[in-house]
């Protein structure tokens, strides 16, 4: 538990959106071979003038608007604590994600290794990045 140090520094190079959660992409990868990626379900967004959005695109697809706005800006600090992931950004912004009753929150690709924010989060028995 703490940092989470693999993805601090590297430069967010895609944002997608899909029905149910929001990929950061770092890196691609290549064929075969999984590249560097976050997704996300319920999350928060606090931006660098102190503003903040509850991005929950499954409700409300809008609401991955802002999130938008970190297209190529570099992660400066990244941590998990109980669960809870907190990007922070060269932005000034931040995304935290904390873990979901009945699903899983969040999930980070780092190549070969896999992170998976298990359904209850503390509770949960998985190993913790």
């Amino acid at each position: 538990m703490g940092e989470f140090s693999a993805l601090s520094g590297r430069e967010i190079e895609q944002i997608w959106v899909w029905k149910s959660f929001i990929r950061l992409v770092f890196e691609l990868g290549t064929a075969g071979a999984p590249g560097v990626h976050i997704d996300l379900t319920d999350c928060r967004l606090h931006d660098a003038a102190g503003g903040t959005q509850d991005i929950r695109v499954e409700d409300d697809p809008l609401t991955a608007g802002p999130v938008l706005g970190l297209l190529n800006h570099r992660v400066t600090a990244a941590r998990v604590r109980d669960w809870e992931l907190v990007l922070g950004f060269d932005t000034g912004a931040s995304i935290v994600c904390p873990p979901q009753g009945p699903y899983e929150a969040w999930t980070a690709c780092l190549h070969d290794n896999l992170w998976i924010c298990p359904p209850g989060g503390p509770e949960s028995g998985w190993p913790h990045p």
